[in-house]
């Protein structure tokens, strides 16, 4: 890996990558005293002492060495993300190179330099630089940044280093071998939003393979982002968290969670989507309609709260006045319902209860409930 601090050599100044066991360093950068300032300029040492240097036509990158001299170069191209590996023997002789359009993440040199180990995009690969075929290859998972790899081949593991989160085990086969010990290291810095969105993309992706030791920690997890804190935009609602927490406690076979957790999404429901459930409520009521069940309807819109922003959207709110209306007239309730017709056109003229109004102010004046 890069070093803190430059290297200077007369007026060259780099940036040093060493090798394994130190005795290399691979240094890139450029002349303070050459017009072309850019860091296309490199010299390798071996015990601190000079044995090869050169120059290159691309801006360079990033450096690795190994522990024999064979050291690489990352050159930066033309087009965004492109860019070229080429590798030199000890004495400066380059003699292989690897083109991508991907994101690069690391490269090292392994076994003795016939190998190029690489994270490029989401994949992880060894590949053999004679023949250009790879030993191994793997994807790795969205939000995992591999900035470094070892290979560990007395265990048939490679450990990846997420960013500064540490390493990570994965098999050859990409199976994340330490995916709790990454998941909660990774959860640690979320906060609620963040973390449910991290629960759905995991779970999500993982669904064919998933266990119910893995559901149980994501309903763990969830009940932890709520804990956390949930704060509600158009993609996040607290509802639809309680709605996944209740399908994950089903999944374990926790009916009393589950139920719990469904009562509080249904608390939970933003004034658009509670006025949607009492509009499909209200057509399910019979004939003769369900009284207790209007009942309930009502109680269940007077929780829709005034300072949310249905009221930027006179059609919905609106809507919920006409419904709250419509149920106060089947209750018998003359006088609330005509308050609530009143209310709905003040807000939508449109709404649609011109009509059942004037028939309620019309019986209304004729004796009708009140006196």
């Amino acid at each position: 890996m890069p070093g803190t601090e430059s290297i200077y050599v007369g007026e060259f100044m780099g940036t040093p990558v060493s090798s394994p066991n130190t005795v290399f360093t691979i240094a890139y950068g450029a002349f303070l005293d050459r017009k072309d300032v850019e860091d296309k300029y490199y010299i390798l040492f071996r015990n601190k002492r000079e044995i090869a240097r050169g120059q290159t036509n691309s801006r360079i990158d990033t450096a690795t060495v190994d522990d024999h001299g064979n050291f690489g170069l990352s050159l930066i191209g033309n087009m965004k993300n492109d860019t070229t590996i080429v590798l030199f023997r000890s004495n400066g002789t380059e003699y292989a190179r690897f083109t991508t359009d991907k994101f690069l993440y690391f490269f090292k040199i392994v076994e003795e330099g016939a190998s190029l180990f690489w994270g490029v995009d989401n994949a992880v690969r060894k590949t053999d630089i004679a023949s250009r075929t790879d030993a191994f290859e793997f994807s790795v998972p969205h939000r995992v940044y591999p900035s470094d790899g070892i290979i560990d081949l007395e265990n048939n593991i490679v450990l990846l280093k997420d960013s500064d989160r540490g390493y990570y085990r994965f098999g050859f086969d990409g199976s994340f071998l330490d995916f709790e010990s990454w998941f909660s290291n990774y959860a640690s810095g979320c906060d609620g939003e963040s973390l449910y969105l991290l629960i759905l993309e995991t779970f999500r992706l993982q669904k064919d393979s998933t266990t119910t030791e893995d559901y149980t920690n994501a309903a763990l997890w969830l009940e932890e982002a709520l804990r956390r804190g949930i704060r509600e935009s158009y993609s996040i609602k607290v509802c639809d968290v309680y709605t996944y927490l209740s399908s994950v406690y089903r999944m374990i076979g926790d009916s009393e969670r589950a139920l719990d957790a469904e009562r509080k999404a249904s608390d939970t429901l933003d004034g658009f989507r509670r006025i949607d459930r009492a509009a499909s409520q209200l057509e399910k009521l019979g004939d003769p309609p369900d009284l207790r069940a209007a009942r309930s309807i009502l109680d269940d819109l007077e929780k829709v709260k005034p300072t949310e922003r249905i009221f930027d959207y006179p059609n919905y709110s609106g809507r919920l006045f006409r419904m709250k209306g419509a149920i106060h007239e089947l209750l018998g309730e003359t006088l609330e319902a005509i308050e609530a017709y009143q209310r709905a056109l003040q807000i939508n003229s449109k709404i649609g209860c011109k009509r059942d109004l004037e028939k309620l102010r019309k019986e209304f004046a004729k004796g009708g409930e009140a006196h």
